[in-house]
């Protein structure tokens, strides 16, 4: 008696693959617009996972471990280039307001407390 193909159908990875098919699209159009090495890392990373999970919802097991743990790997690196720059922006202008605080030239005036105009 042989089993019908869709006997071992999983929804549940189904829709996550689905899920990760939308990254896909998501880091597609961001690359397409900026050619970011980021942007098209996380494709790939998203790609594989999406693939890996679409596979499995119908019984085929599909990479294994390592290559999960190798696109999640590739999907981290893409982020982590893609978030360098604003982050080292805000650092820097993080820096550049404090040592703009460090230059004063001394405390601020009290309120109502400082000497009568001069005539």
């Amino acid at each position: 008696m042989s089993t019908p193909v869709f006997a071992t159908f999983i929804f549940e990875s189904l829709l996550i693959g689905l899920i990760w098919a939308v990254w896909v699209v998501l880091n597609l159009w961001i690359w397409q617009k900026s050619k970011a090495s980021g942007n098209l890392l996380m494709m790939v990373g998203a790609a594989v996972m999406a693939l890996a999970s679409i596979i499995g919802a119908f019984g085929e097991p599909f990479g294994g471990f390592w290559l999960h743990f190798i696109a999640l790997l590739v999907l981290s690196g893409g982020f982590y280039l893609s978030v360098k720059p604003m982050v080292a922006a805000h650092l820097a202008a993080l820096q550049a307001k404090v040592k703009g605080i460090g230059k004063g030239s001394g405390p601020p005036p009290a309120a109502g407390g400082g000497p009568p105009p001069a005539q």
